[in-house]
């Protein structure tokens, strides 16, 4: 029997989603899901919930900032599961609360879904009927990433007192050949390497693409202790986080014709 394609795989992973949530408005049932939480939904189910992660995350930026709660509401909801499974709670009740306020009626088939992930989104549904009706929001939410964990970036005490001093070593490397693929039609798809280096302390982040026959581009900016980063510089700019072993996010070319690519890879 041939292989599924990467097309099957969507479509399929499109009715898994839809079946698993057992609520939604019929009007919003019948518009097709968003290819870019189509696939993380897809990480999710076969347990890839690291790179489900840096998918749904990317997902979720990227809705928000043009206001689509359907899709949003999915990003979210399964971006709370894979923090789940990763044992991110608090980030995952975050990320419930955040799907609940883009739709109410989200649920979770408990035959499918562990039920520390049920007994999560059903106490973010009573918080948020205590605090009143959750409102659409087109902002773009502050996403806090479960990167610092996967990585094992050290949190060290300061002997002389509380005083904390993180390690982000951890995040930094040379990612090389990533695929960065156009999200702007007339685009061309990149294969580009990222070196992101710095201080000990986070201080003084940078990134260096290299791109067979293009300049290189030297990013500056700054990461967090989550991961997330980022930096611009040469006309470009570039957001996303690193486990330091995976990275993704976007890049957008801002001189010129504009460009956005997506990226999502490992060392």
């Amino acid at each position: 029997m041939a292989a599924p394609t990467e097309a099957g795989l969507i479509r399929k992973t499109i009715a898994l989603a839809l079946s698993a949530v057992l609520w939604m408005p019929a009007a919003s049932a019948q518009q097709p899901l968003d290819a870019q939480v189509a696939k993380g939904i897809e990480q999710v189910e076969r347990g890839d919930t690291a790179g489900a992660i840096l998918t749904l995350d990317a997902a979720a930026r990227r809705l928000a900032a043009v206001s689509r709660p359907y899709d949003l509401a999915r990003a979210y909801l399964y971006l709370a599961v894979a923090y789940v499974a990763e044992g991110q709670e608090t980030l995952a009740k975050a990320r419930f609360r955040d799907a609940l306020r883009q739709e109410q009626g989200l649920s979770l088939d408990p035959n499918r879904y562990s039920p520390r992930a049920v007994e999560l989104l059903e106490e973010a549904k009573r918080a948020a009927a205590i605090g009143g009706k959750p409102q659409h929001s087109s902002r773009l939410p502050r996403i806090l990433l479960a990167g610092a964990a996967v990585a094992g970036a050290a949190v060290l005490l300061g002997r002389g007192g509380g005083e904390v001093l993180e390690d982000f070593t951890g995040f930094y490397g040379t990612y090389p050949n990533l695929a960065f693929t156009p999200q702007t039609p007339g685009c061309l798809s990149i294969t580009a390497t990222l070196e992101l280096t710095g201080n000990p302390n986070g201080t003084s982040f940078r990134i260096n693409q290299t791109a067979p026959g293009s300049p290189s581009i030297a990013f500056t900016g700054d990461i967090n202790s989550t991961g997330h980063f980022r930096a611009s510089g040469g006309g470009y700019s570039i957001t996303g986080q690193t486990t330091g072993q995976r990275i993704g996010g976007s890049e957008t070319r801002e001189a010129g014709a504009p460009c956005t690519w997506t990226f999502d890879g490992t060392r």
